[in-house]
């Protein structure tokens, strides 16, 4: 898929960087849905106005409830071990989204940040090419530098930043992204999985930056999955593979 005007940055963090390597990658033609897709769960009477969004706004232009917008839009996605349980049906919620950008709108770059035998190797799609990248389901068992992960987004002049985590952070780790996400100079989403979703002081990274908190307990995330499902299906000329 060939893009050319705005720039959209996926960047995967999963250890402290220590060195890049770029690559890029077109994007697929289908969309492939994770691989045992559930029924979505029923979700409790009273949502909030967030969550209410996630699951009201067109799934092909919004993230999580929240529309694309701006030039640059930059995923910065925790690879941490905690994101297990999502990171198959994340990324086919987040190609697909991207895969559904019109062509010649915007671009997309993408880190990927990977700990092996003790070492630290960035896989890195940087938003200067003209092709699609995707996100891809890497994970690691070691600790993961979120605040390097948005430093790389700091100097790709991003308007929009979503960070993507499923685990609890001290309080020295959110001081620091507080002060790395408003170094970005972006608006920072926050969408907090897993554990992440019951840390309601993580808000405090998309407050410093005029984003938004979304708290996606497990429930919320299947809904959000299920209904992003349902739009590649009935999007023209594009159908999900089981």
């Amino acid at each position: 898929m060939r893009l050319t005007a705005a720039v959209v940055v996926l960047v995967f963090a999963v250890a402290a960087p220590a060195f890049y390597v770029a690559f890029y990658r077109e994007a697929p033609t289908s969309v492939h849905a994770p691989v045992a897709m559930q029924p979505a769960p029923k979700l409790p009477d009273h949502l909030s106005e967030e969550a209410i969004a996630a699951l009201t706004a067109d799934p092909m232009t919004h993230y999580f409830g929240i529309r694309l917008t701006g030039n640059t839009v930059a995923y910065v996605v925790d690879g941490h071990e905690s994101m297990a349980p999502y990171i198959e049906n994340l990324a086919f919620l987040t190609n697909s989204v991207n895969a559904a950008i019109p062509a010649g709108t915007r671009r997309v770059g993408i880190v990927q940040a990977l700990a092996e035998e003790g070492k630290y190797l960035n896989e890195v799609m940087e938003p200067t090419g003209d092709l699609m990248p995707t996100l891809n389901t890497k994970l690691t068992a070691g600790r993961t530098d979120l605040s390097a992960a948005l430093s790389m987004a700091s100097g790709w002049y991003t308007d929009q930043l979503f960070l993507v985590l499923a685990r609890k952070l001290s309080q020295e780790e959110l001081r620091v992204l507080v002060r790395s996400a408003e170094q970005t100079g972006a608006v920072v989403n926050v969408i907090a999985l897993g554990e992440a979703a019951g840390q309601s002081d993580l808000s405090a990274i998309s407050s410093a930056t005029r984003g938004q908190f979304i708290a996606a307990d497990d429930p919320l995330f299947a809904a959000v999955v299920s209904r992003q499902y349902d739009a590649v299906n009935n999007s023209p000329g594009r159908k999900t593979s089981l």
